[in-house]
């Protein structure tokens, strides 16, 4: 498995999904991200991005999208 800038799109029969998870806490993000992960161990990561969003100056929203193709 490797990560990277290019995405491995076209090298499988099987298509590649992507999986949004948005949090302002990070603990609540990184337990709702290993759950889903803990749900099936044959999913192939793919790309992993992150980001920011600040809708209100005193608020912050974390977001973390996983592209994997499904087992």
């Amino acid at each position: 498995m490797a990560f990277g800038n290019v995405p491995r799109v076209g090298h499988s029969a099987r298509p590649i999904q992507v999986r949004y998870f948005q949090e302002p806490d990070i603990a609540e993000l990184e337990t709702r991200i290993n759950e889903w992960l803990a749900d099936d161990a044959r999913r192939e990561i793919v790309e992993i991005r992150q980001s920011v969003c600040q809708p209100k100056v005193d608020e912050l929203t974390l977001i973390v999208s996983i592209w994997y193709i499904e087992a």
